[in-house]
């Protein structure tokens, strides 16, 4: 059924439009309320999204129920987005006036800049609703996003220890948790949280190739003809040369018929010959996850 109000706001029509992809089950509903309690325990929320699809990836559901909180957007693996694209990036926000940075969540260097850039924006934020601004000594932080978004792979990188488990699909962490990072800075730990509605297909479809969105609601043969049409679009090289495929002439510009060459370039055979095509949607779509057909980004600023 249509959503018309979640925790007293409104679903527009625009955000009730049905799709074919969805996912907003019981348990985000529960984690979008929490962190609504927990809000006036925290001095800035940390929202994480990924680098590939910087506004696809956030929530603006979950940002209506921030409010005027100090917040901080922290776009996640940069190491996997087209360098040349986030530069286009940096100019849009900047011209929004966003508070932002973009971060490797692997990469222990950039983790002292993300909480340095976490007590300016809060020490701004006093200032811009008239107080003093002056810099706290103890600092509470709260992490929000997607699913699958690097949340737990920042968080021990930010407390140099496994504080928390990471794991390599959407909707792993299910409860808040607080993590001590020091001395004087805490972080709670929210579940990732989808949107209620996601109105634009092609979106949906970006979700799910950055496995914010888990395999089985589109099903992995949908996601990886996305994928694949995707990367022919664009000529994709690292595509041909990871499964020795020839050029993408030979397929005609049909998706299908690049994915079976595929199966039968990795012996992916059924008996017969025939190409075992479930074995080939998961390892593609798992290579692309790891970084294996180069730096991606699928969405641009807008115009």
């Amino acid at each position: 059924k249509p959503v018309e109000e979640i925790d007293g706001i409104e679903i527009t029509p625009e955000r009730a439009e049905k799709t074919t992809i969805n996912w907003y089950p019981g348990h985000m509903v529960k984690a979008t309320r929490q962190i609504k309690e927990k809000l006036k325990l925290v001095d800035i929320v940390l929202e994480i999204r990924d680098a590939r699809v910087p506004l696809a990836s956030g929530n603006d559901f979950l940002l209506e129920a921030v409010g005027n909180k100090a917040r901080l957007t922290v776009l996640n693996k940069v190491n996997l987005a087209d360098p040349v694209v986030i530069e286009k990036w940096k100019k849009y926000l900047d011209s929004k006036g966003e508070n932002y940075i973009f971060i490797n969540g692997l990469d222990n260097k950039v983790m002292k800049d993300l909480t340095a850039l976490a007590k300016k924006v809060l020490e701004e934020n006093f200032k811009k609703n008239g107080g003093e601004g002056e810099r706290q000594d103890r600092l509470r932080m709260m992490m929000v996003g997607l699913p699958n978004t690097g949340k737990s792979t920042i968080i021990n990188r930010l407390a140099g220890r496994s504080a928390t488990r990471t794991a390599n699909k959407p909707g792993h962490t299910r409860h808040q948790q607080w993590i001590k990072l020091d001395q004087n800075v805490q972080l709670l730990d929210t579940p990732g949280v989808m949107p209620p509605k996601i109105t634009n297909e092609e979106q949906g479809f970006w979700l799910c190739c950055i496995h914010a969105i888990r395999d089985e609601i589109v099903g992995p043969d949908d996601i990886c003809y996305f994928l694949v049409n995707f990367l022919m679009d664009r000529k994709c090289q690292e595509l041909l040369d990871k499964y020795n495929l020839g050029s993408y002439d030979d397929f005609g510009g049909d998706p299908n018929r690049c994915i079976d060459q595929i199966a039968q370039n990795r012996k992916f055979l059924l008996p017969g010959g025939l190409s075992n095509l479930d074995r080939a949607y998961k390892t593609i779509l798992s290579d692309f996850r790891d970084g294996e057909f180069g730096n991606i980004s699928f969405e641009e600023p807008p115009e």
